[in-house]
């Protein structure tokens, strides 16, 4: 079984899933009387949820391939939950840049999963581990460094980060 879909439910992922829990019902009860009288209230509310179901599955994913598949989901639901007044050209516009920029983010990211996937298929096809497993990635990343150069190395881990701080909306990259 090369492709495993689960959850990773230890000590960091709880607590983490416990703040973002109680944020998230916060954030929920702020909206339901904030939106009450808005045309779309239940429109809302489901991507409000769907969000939060991706971000919760984004804190408990045991693997890359899963995490890149919540990665992609909270920013298909965070473009709707921009774009929720779309008859308003700011709303519309941002949505919009909120978009490309998890695009860009997303490809990036993927990028990186595409060089450790190759480093994992083309030097350790005897491995019989999940792929990108998250409980085997330090061996992996070991080996990687030992088969590829540091700029090699230096290069997987630059596009990764680099995908990360584009999709976490860092101050560097604020527009």
């Amino acid at each position: 079984n090369y492709l495993s879909f689960g959850f990773l439910l230890d000590n960091l992922s709880a607590l983490t899933l416990l703040v973002v829990t109680v944020i998230t019902f916060l954030i929920q009860l702020y909206s339901y009387e904030y939106m009450k009288q808005e045309e779309g209230f239940q429109r809302y509310f489901v991507y409000l949820n769907l969000f939060n179901f991706s971000i919760s599955g984004l804190i408990i994913s045991p693997n890359l391939i899963q995490t890149y598949m919540f990665l992609v989901l909270t920013g298909v639901f965070s473009y709707l939950l921009y774009g929720f007044w779309h008859n308003k050209k700011s709303a519309s516009d941002l949505s919009k840049k909120i978009f490309s920029i998890n695009f860009a983010a997303d490809c990036l990211f993927l990028l990186g999963i595409v060089f450790i996937l190759y480093f994992k298929i083309s030097y350790f096809q005897e491995s019989k581990d999940s792929l990108l497993n998250f409980s085997s990635l330090y061996d992996l990343c070991q080996g990687i460094i030992s088969y590829a150069t540091d700029l090699g190395f230096g290069i997987i881990c630059f596009v990764i980060i680099l995908g990360l701080a584009l999709k976490s909306m860092l101050f560097s990259f604020f527009t």
